[in-house]
């Protein structure tokens, strides 16, 4: 599952991998396309091998239909197609009124598509919980070494949210779910953040779930996630790593117990 899951991830990361600008670039050349019966498909790999050379850069808006027509020498129908199928996987936005601009942040798709797919494979919160204990661990690790103050200060606030909104489930969850996702950014690897997103993503329901059963989950949650702030605020990774088998260990008798209910 884990390489299905980094399979889809790395079909899309060569357009994720691109520098920020929002100006739009007036003297890039786009050649000719070949004809052939899916011209779009051409147009497709043209546009993001610019990316994929940094010639268009994040949030850098593309011309205009009429202008990528005249270009690539093709029809403004073939053009249409292929922004639609790069907005569609998040390679492009298309904002109405505005124009069309490279992503800024095309993992929000990638990881909506990863969730409908994880779905669509009737996959439980097991075999979910399993991928995550293979993610959290380096994630951890890599998080105490790596980590920067505001890192810190994020994962602090976060904490806080948590022991404010013991008596409020979906927000005590949001706060937890984002601790978690600062752990991953303070790695520095973008790719920990997109895997690890999707997979507490879904984890969600099923933790509102479980919170509504017990409301010790809250105070034991805030429990394991101070010992995992204190290890990483102390850059000590062999104890943050043990706080976080503890606490994933925690995570997973509850969903076993959870499920026999």
């Amino acid at each position: 599952f884990l390489r299905v899951v980094i399979g889809i991830f790395f079909i899309s990361i060569s357009s994720i991998k691109i520098k920020l600008k929002f100006p739009m670039t007036t003297n890039i050349k786009y050649n000719k396309i070949d004809a052939s019966p899916k011209i779009y498909e051409n147009i497709v790999n043209s546009i993001r091998g610019l990316i994929e050379t940094g010639e268009l850069k994040k949030g850098e808006r593309l011309p205009s239909e009429r202008k990528l027509s005249d270009q690539f020498g093709v029809s403004r129908t073939a053009v249409r197609e292929a922004i639609k199928s790069l907005n569609e996987i998040g390679v492009l936005d298309v904002q109405v009124g505005r124009g069309t601009f490279v992503s800024k942040d095309a993992s929000t798709k990638l990881i909506d598509k990863m969730g409908l797919l994880m779905m669509m494979e009737s996959v439980n919160t097991s075999d979910l919980h399993e991928v995550r204990q293979v993610l959290e661990i380096p994630i951890i690790r890599l998080a105490a070494l790596n980590r920067k103050q505001k890192n810190i200060e994020n994962l602090e606030q976060l904490l806080e949210e948590m022991k404010k909104n013991i008596d409020k489930p979906e927000v005590f969850i949001k706060a937890d779910t984002n601790f978690h996702l600062e752990l991953a950014r303070a790695t520095q690897n973008t790719v920990f953040y997109i895997l690890i997103n999707t997979i507490v993503t879904i984890l969600q329901n099923a933790r509102e779930f479980i919170l509504q059963f017990d409301k010790e989950e809250y105070k034991k949650a805030i429990f394991y996630h101070g010992e995992i702030l204190r290890y990483v605020t102390n850059e000590d990774s062999d104890g943050a790593e043990l706080s976080m088998k503890a606490h994933l260990k925690h995570v997973g008798d509850t969903l076993e117990m959870t499920s026999k209910k």
